[in-house]
């Protein structure tokens, strides 16, 4: 029978016996590691002491369902021991592994290792190993986790035994498996039940390429998680018997791929994923648009909503533009795809190359659109017609969002106008958030501000636009800008111009502003 079993007070000892003071004189202390509690319900578990001796088997599930690190359970068979160094006023716990562990102790640890549901491995500051964990990878392995649904670990290397351990043990209850940090442990390729039933796997393997996994030894496991909805992974190496893994798993609605230095995959074939719904591409490297645009070419996704991308490019050719935007129209031939995010990391001072027209943006006018977020610093030409055509597309459109930053060294006279918003306004009902790239002088039509020319059952207005972004486009006349705004607007507080451009445009902008704040109707 496990030791705790045994305590007569119960829920007192049991804290004492798992808890870890810290001698940091912070607001939470003393902070127990047990399960993340803060000191209040610290202090609130030792208030029901009395009910817990009622009612143990449950106390024992609230106490123990999650936990943050093993301590507790391997000093139950005295592997772990624990000892107080005193230096001047500060007192340092240290943990010392004396032995490894083996088949006779199994028995001791099942009582408790059968209550824990959940367990995450994390760098703990008052938890110091003076030796790394030990456990004897040549006794047969026996189910300790039976009732293990999540394992995490954010540790480093000294962790990495720790997770063989519980891997090693836990049955194939396992539904979700996240290991961010430490090497990932061979472990997980000898026992195929034990990944059966995981719904969502994430896996940073950055430094393991040439040490402990290789893609073929990915693969395999994926194939396996025939239950698998969510995936994680960050890579550098060659994705491509990867990608065709996938493609074997039929619930698989969100994927997540971070690619560092990764070649050119070689897919000859064009993928099917049936199931993905929600999908995030980042590529960290420079001049990786290609990489991008070959990815998304090579995939096809019938039930995908949601598509956010991130890559390191500078200023494409009108050739690479168009290539990306069509590669993402032709990922997407059911045409599902409602929310999409494109955003690109690189240094703003190398903008060189021809400016974007609108015509590199139409491929995206035959998805059903509700949410556009462009922000791609580059240089772009756009005009009033592109924006009717979005809105006229996009019925549902509720965010519209397009990098507003240019210079005024390389702006030219403006193509969009504020002209262009009452298409918007007139085909968007549900528009509740702009920005667009005005880059030259912004004007007004005096048509625009004669409201006796249009019936009062053909007026259109949006009400749901609070703020409005504007780039850095010139103002002519504050005044009538803010009157034509407060006309399709009627709830506008302001606007937001770039603030790196020059200190007249953001000043005429704030007139504009303090206008419209004067005149917002409540």
């Amino acid at each position: 029978m496990h030791k705790v079993f045994e305590i007569p007070e119960l829920v007192d000892l049991i804290v004492q016996c798992l808890v870890v003071y810290t001698p940091i004189p912070l607001k939470y202390r003393p902070t127990p590691v047990l399960s993340c509690l803060t000191t209040d319900a610290y202090r609130e578990i030792i208030a029901v002491g009395q009910t817990a001796r009622l009612f143990r088997n449950p106390s024992l599930n609230a106490l123990w369902r999650v936990q943050i690190s093993l301590i507790p359970l391997l000093r139950s068979v005295g592997l772990v021991t624990r000892e107080e160094k005193v230096w001047g006023v500060t007192t340092v716990v240290t943990f010392n592994t004396n032995r490894s562990i083996h088949d006779v102790n199994i028995c001791a640890l099942l009582p408790y290792s059968s209550r824990i549901t959940e367990l995450h491995f994390t760098s703990i500051g008052q938890v110091t190993y003076q030796d790394d964990f030990f456990v004897d990878n040549h006794a047969p392995p026996s189910s300790l986790f039976p009732a293990l649904r999540v394992l995490t670990s954010r540790a480093d290397r000294t962790g990495s035994l720790e997770l063989t351990f519980v891997l090693r043990n836990v049955e194939n209850a396992l539904q979700r498996l996240d290991i961010a940090r430490c090497p990932l442990p061979l472990q997980l390729f000898e026992a195929p039940f034990k990944t059966s039933s995981l719904a969502s796997l994430s896996l940073n393997l950055l430094h393991d390429r040439g040490e402990v996994i290789v893609p073929v030894q990915l693969a395999p496991i994926l194939q396996r998680c025939h239950r698998l909805q969510v995936l994680y992974l960050v890579l550098d190496f060659d994705i491509s018997c990867i990608l065709r893994s996938l493609v074997r798993l039929p619930s698989l609605t969100r994927l997540t791929l971070f690619l560092h230095e990764v070649p050119l995959p070689s897919i000859p074939t064009r993928m099917i994923l049936p199931s993905v719904v929600h999908l995030r591409l980042f590529v960290q490297y420079a001049g990786s648009l290609q990489l991008t645009t070959h990815i998304l070419s090579k995939c096809t996704l019938p039930t995908l909503t949601f598509l956010e991308v991130q890559f390191c490019h500078a200023q494409p050719s009108l050739t690479e533009a168009a290539h990306l935007f069509t590669a993402i129209t032709s990922s997407n031939p059911t045409a599902t795809l409602r929310s999409l995010t494109l955003s690109v990391k690189f240094d703003e001072h190398v903008r060189t190359g021809e400016r974007l027209h609108s015509d590199t943006l139409r491929p995206l006018l035959v998805l059903p659109i509700r949410s556009l977020f462009l922000d791609l610093p580059w240089l772009w030409n756009l005009d009033d017609g592109l924006i009717c055509d979005m809105a006229r597309a996009w019925p549902n459109l509720e965010v519209l969002s397009m990098d507003t930053i240019c210079f005024s060294t390389l702006s030219t006279s403006a193509s969009a106008t504020v002209s262009g918003l009452e298409a918007l306004v007139r085909y968007c009902p549900a528009l509740r958030h702009i920005e667009i790239p005005f880059s030259g002088t912004v004007t007004v039509p005096a048509a625009a501000l004669d409201l006796s020319t249009v019936p009062a059952h053909a007026r259109r207005e949006n009400t749901r636009v609070a703020v409005l972004g504007v780039g850095c486009g010139v103002v002519t006349s504050p005044i009538e800008t803010a009157m034509y705004l407060r006309k399709i607007f009627p709830r506008l507080k302001g606007v937001t111009p770039v603030s790196t451009t020059s200190s007249d445009i953001v000043e005429s902008w704030r007139k504009v502003g303090a206008i419209l704040s004067e005149t917002v109707k409540t």
